[in-house]
């Protein structure tokens, strides 16, 4: 089991004796992605008076996690923000003795910048979802998928080193959590108790940090013509005896939080998992998968086959020179009987 107080200790030391931080969030940054990441930076500024922590981030495709990483970069903590280009351009180099600690990821193929010069005892991994196939080598990890996200982590750390912070830092971690658990429907609507945490970290985020959510509604713009969009393709949804599936049409675009929207809603209505399938990019087709409790379709190892990963109730991949219908038949030819655990 991860142990919170034993990744405070290893993290300390390390934040301590490192000639730098640099915080690595995953591709495309999400919310949970940029508010851990945000929270982990403050954390090493407050540890370490001498110079400042990094985050090296790949510019959102979205327009609400721009949003969020705009709003950070006027924070009055003064994160110090670098993008990938701008890294790779002005030859930002990580060195053997810097700390790297990559948070809501644990795939290589998933982090926007090389690592492979650095140590693995100088590489820290803060995640929820469970190990993937290219899982990153490291020393020090902390893999906690009964936590909701990695904004749940990072606060839980956060709480072990007692250190207050404003509400603009608990409002990116509360963003993180409510992505992630869908608003906390998944928790309080359902018969959800994989995450027995998540309500009481929500608690302390209001309250003590004075979180407001309200406040971050802004960045959760879903209207009412998204809403319409995700209920019409449903409407599409095929179902098998273990699982409901639906595939968009290849010339029609979605946002991945779409295709989560729509797989959280098919859920409810099949009998153990739900997948959803479209095209988020002239690139790349999106796969969003959803699971019940007792669900005997283990979905993590699934999207894993198909180069992507995450946990047993929530998982997604991303597939590059395809269609939306390769990418279904694909999906199917999985499931069909692979990775269907008795």
């Amino acid at each position: 089991m991860a142990d919170i107080k034993n990744l405070k200790v290893d993290l300390k030391n390390k934040i301590l004796s490192c000639d730098k931080v640099i915080i690595l969030p995953h591709k495309d940054p999400d919310f949970d992605a940029l508010g851990s990441a945000a929270g982990l930076s403050f954390l090493a500024n407050k540890l370490r008076k001498d110079f400042c922590s990094s985050i090296v981030v790949d510019i959102p495709r979205h327009d609400d996690a721009k949003m969020m990483l705009e709003d950070m970069k006027g924070n009055g903590y003064g994160y110090n923000i670098i993008s990938v280009d701008e890294y790779l351009d002005n030859y930002y180099e990580i060195t053997r003795d810097d700390l790297v600690i990559l948070t809501d990821v644990n795939a290589y193929s998933r982090i926007p910048i090389s690592i492979d010069g650095v140590k693995k005892e100088n590489i820290i991994v803060i995640d929820h979802h469970e190990k993937s196939k290219d899982f990153v080598q490291s020393k020090i990890r902390f893999i906690d998928c009964k936590s909701s996200s990695a904004s749940e982590i990072v606060t839980k750390l956060l709480c072990q080193f007692n250190i207050k912070y404003k509400s603009d830092l608990a409002n990116y971690l509360l963003a993180g959590i409510y992505l992630d658990t869908d608003r906390l429907k998944r928790i309080v609507d359902g018969d959800d108790k994989s995450y027995p945490d998540t309500l009481d970290i929500v608690s302390k985020l209001k309250k003590k940090h004075k979180a407001s959510p309200s406040e971050i509604n802004k960045y959760f713009m879903k209207d009412f013509a998204v809403d319409r969009k995700v209920h019409r393709f449903i409407d599409g949804a095929q179902f098998t005896d273990t699982y409901g599936i639906i595939v968009g049409r290849d010339e029609e675009f979605f946002q991945k939080e779409e295709l989560a929207m729509a797989a959280d809603y098919l859920l409810p209505f099949t009998k153990g998992a739900a997948f959803t399938v479209g095209r988020v990019s002239e690139e790349f087709v999106s796969v969003s998968a959803r699971a019940k409790e007792n669900s005997s379709i283990n979905i993590s190892k699934v999207m894993q086959k198909l180069g992507g990963g995450g946990s047993k109730k929530s998982a997604a991949a991303m597939i590059s020179d395809a269609t939306t219908e390769e990418v279904g038949k694909r999906l199917v030819k999985v499931l069909h009987p692979s990775f269907v655990e008795n």
